[in-house]
């Protein structure tokens, strides 16, 4: 949780937004090398809330993907021209 709290504030830091999607995209490598070490962990010792730890986890997983998903989105949509006539002309 605090990972991605730290992640958070560096995102918004970020000065453009590839910096932004490399933090997210590092930060779901993050969770996936958690999830990896919960998952053996999860069987061995399931009374000690290892499943819901390792639910916990993959939320954050999840939502990293979906704002690293976001920001890939937006610079998508920043390099593409705007449709000629979208809005009426100045008169």
């Amino acid at each position: 949780m605090a990972t991605y709290c730290v992640a958070a504030a560096i995102a918004k830091r970020a000065e453009n937004l590839i910096e932004i999607a490399e933090v997210w995209k590092a930060m779901e490598g993050f969770c996936d090398l958690a999830l990896g070490v919960i998952k053996t962990k999860k069987g061995e010792f399931p009374y000690c809330s290892t499943p819901e730890l390792y639910d916990l986890a993959l939320d954050y997983k999840l939502a990293c993907q979906k704002r690293h998903k976001g920001v890939l989105e937006e610079i998508e949509c920043a390099s593409k021209e705007m449709p000629k006539k979208l809005f009426p002309e100045a008169i």
